[in-house]
């Protein structure tokens, strides 16, 4: 007596037509300015009126839907436009006054917000980060600290 499978080979492709579905552009858009506004949020500790479970949401459904390179390259530039911009400038402002002190401070808050980060981006670690071989979310915020900024 041999056990058959009991999904049909008719479901089994209409399950996966659902998951190839194009995403229309101006969706994936929407998402991506959303996520963007969001990793800002963090960066600037502003972050009380996020929805932690939208953010994760939305950068699940767009790696599902294989647009995980433009989430990580739109990720990786927000994060680098923020080091570049704000902390590095504060950090050389600070270079003959408390110096050391500020450097940490700002150290800790970028920590905390790639926490954070990362947790929004974790099934993009998950699949995209780990297929693709690219930096994990919080190590590539790491580097791009040492980097940018020291």
């Amino acid at each position: 007596m041999s056990m058959k499978p009991t999904s049909s080979k008719k479901e089994s492709q209409s399950m996966r037509i659902a998951f190839e579905m194009n995403m229309d552009e101006s969706y994936v858009q929407s998402m991506l300015d959303l996520l963007e506004d969001a990793i800002k949020t963090i960066q600037n500790k502003d972050n009380g009126g996020l929805s932690y479970e939208e953010l994760y949401r939305n950068a699940y459904t767009l790696v599902l839907h294989k647009h995980g390179p433009r989430l990580y390259k739109l990720m990786k530039e927000v994060i680098e436009e923020h080091l570049r911009g704000e902390v590095r400038e504060i950090v050389h402002k600070s270079l003959y006054n408390n110096f050391l002190a500020t450097l940490n401070t700002q150290w800790q808050d970028h920590k905390v917000s790639m926490q954070v980060i990362k947790d929004v981006f974790m099934y993009m670690d998950r699949v995209y980060v780990k297929n693709n071989k690219v930096d994990e979310v919080q190590d590539l915020g790491l580097k791009l600290f040492k980097e940018l900024v020291s």
